[in-house]
């Protein structure tokens, strides 16, 4: 199953080690890639923050050339928050914020099945 490339725009602890995930972004969209096993380690951060009282998670991400995006970030940053799902850039990493019930649903895109490369753009 191959993962549909979603993009949307950007709205204005616990950590994660993977070996290929990288995150590239520009002013209108972000790109998080992967191989499968990386992407359903983003997915299990997730769902281990929403199983425990704490209210952020992190997954670094690897130095990458960003092209044909603007540049890459070091960090996905997962945080607990009220309403749906926002995802913004804050410094250098990307920031994702939400209720329960929306990082939920956010951590789906990172369901994948085998170990080929993907990509999510959020």
């Amino acid at each position: 199953t191959v993962v549909n490339p979603r993009r949307l725009p950007l709205n204005s602890i616990v950590r994660c080690q993977t070996k290929m995930l990288t995150i590239c972004t520009n002013d209108q969209e972000a790109e998080i890639r992967g191989t499968a096993d990386d992407l359903h380690n983003v997915r299990m951060a997730i769902i281990s923050l929403l199983s425990t009282n704490e209210t952020s998670a992190s997954v670094i991400a690897t130095p990458c050339d960003p092209t044909p995006y603007l540049r890459t970030l070091s960090e996905l940053i997962i945080q607990r928050a009220a309403g749906p799902t926002l995802v913004s850039v804050a410094k250098t990493a990307i920031l994702v914020t939400g209720s329960d019930d929306s990082l939920d649903r956010f951590s789906s895109w990172f369901n994948i099945p085998d170990l080929r490369l993907f990509f999510v753009a959020i």
